[in-house]
């Protein structure tokens, strides 16, 4: 008696589990929400935009990144361009021409310049000079001061084509400082008995 009323449970729960599985749809995307459809819609678009080889949009167009070099002055050939003025404010001068530095040191995109003597062209760039004298005025600068050179250069994602790609390099600010001094450190006393 109590096999029968098992089997019988066991049937009437089969008899509600296959009209479920009935009514289920032939398709199961059609149940999808609006906001699945239109996210399917999305990638399809972006993957038929990406059949003619592309990576996608914009990935490829250059990108400005931070340029940082330092190094000694070697020659120069700036004019002030703005501010010539204002004697007394160094907050608006602004410089033009060529500057040739040895560069010594440079960050991660200006790697390729270590180690050469770069010929920099400036536009309207903000210059600080040294005053080597502490007279108060800056003073133009000599072979062998300490200069630092930042700005922007432009550059590609890896896996681009650059055969017709070339960095444009703009350079906003240049720093002079006199060279540091040869001073030789004084020795350490004894440590005392």
């Amino acid at each position: 008696m109590k096999k029968l009323a098992v089997i019988a449970a066991l049937a009437a729960g089969a008899a509600v589990a296959v009209p479920a599985q009935a009514a289920r749809p032939a398709d199961p995307g059609s149940q999808r929400s609006a906001q699945g459809k239109a996210h399917e819609q999305g990638s399809a678009h972006r993957a038929s935009s990406r059949a003619d080889g592309s990576k996608g949009k914009g990935r490829c167009a250059p990108r400005s990144v931070g340029y940082v070099a330092s190094g000694d002055f070697v020659s120069s050939t700036l004019v002030q361009t703005q501010g010539s003025d204002t004697a007394d404010v160094s907050g608006d001068d602004r410089w033009s021409g060529a500057l040739v530095v040895a560069v010594k040191r440079t960050n991660h995109h200006a790697r390729a310049d270590k180690g050469t003597t770069k010929t920099y062209t400036l536009k309207d760039a903000k210059v600080r000079l040294a005053d080597r004298d502490d007279d108060g005025t800056r003073d133009v600068p000599v072979a062998g001061d300490r200069v630092r050179v930042q700005g922007k250069i432009t550059r590609l994602n890896r896996g681009c084509e650059a055969a017709a790609f070339s960095p444009q390099l703009t350079i906003r600010s240049v720093g002079f400082h006199e060279p540091k001094s040869a001073e030789t450190p004084a020795p350490n006393p004894a440590p005392a008995p």
